[in-house]
């Protein structure tokens, strides 16, 4: 009798340490023995704020000036089916050419859409820079397009400062004939400029050559 008495005591001991050896998390969950109690790194990848320069690049897009200047009949160059359509492969092209990736569209009033109108990401947009150095925020949010830019637009896709002026046609329908024109005039925005960025108190002949605005969409 005390034989088996002292078996089953040592059972219920064993019983008893082998339920002890888990123990609870304090949130719900179990944890073995030989679990990593380090906290873990966060997930790459996750930015701070969206409008951190060193965010990634899911988090902002991105806008520059073409280094390379048109008349006001953009098929001219790279053809297209319309005039905002060769805007767009002016874009793209030049973007394509250094490697930026992404998608583009040209800041140009086409007659029925104004310039804001066609770029339909919501921001915010930076400027593109070289390596190394820190791109400038540009607009908050597509609202922000109305009005002064936080920074100069003024980088072509290589990242290297430009000037001159940049076909939009906003505000007065002035734009070369939807783009397909040399032969009027057409509303030009001032590359490097404040509120005269997407319109001057003046409009270009179709037959001079301007740069083109490009927003990451």
């Amino acid at each position: 009798m005390r034989t088996l008495t002292f078996a089953v005591s040592t059972l219920a001991l064993s019983l008893f340490a082998c339920a002890s050896s888990v123990t609870g998390t304090g949130d719900g969950t179990e944890r073995g023995a030989g679990t990593d109690d380090t906290p873990s790194s966060q997930s790459p990848g996750t930015a701070t704020s969206p409008n951190d320069p060193a965010a990634p690049s899911v988090a902002r897009k991105r806008a520059f000036v073409t280094s390379t200047t048109f008349t006001g009949d953009l098929r001219a160059d790279v053809g297209g089916a319309t005039g905002v359509d060769a805007a767009d492969i002016i874009c793209q092209t030049a973007a394509d050419g250094v490697l930026l990736g992404g998608k583009w569209r040209a800041f140009v009033d086409d007659g029925t859409l104004r310039a804001h109108e066609r770029i339909t990401d919501v921001g915010p947009w930076y400027d593109v820079r070289p390596e190394g150095e820190t791109p400038a925020k540009l607009f908050n949010n597509r609202a922000n397009l109305l009005s002064a830019p936080l920074s100069k637009l003024n980088r072509d896709e290589r990242g290297k400062s430009t000037y001159g002026s940049a076909w939009t046609g906003s505000g007065e329908g002035k734009s070369c004939g939807a783009w397909t024109s040399t032969a009027s005039y057409g509303v030009v925005g001032r590359v490097g400029g404040e509120a005269d960025w997407r319109a001057t108190s003046s409009s270009d002949y179709c037959s001079d050559r301007n740069h083109i605005y490009c927003f990451e969409q």
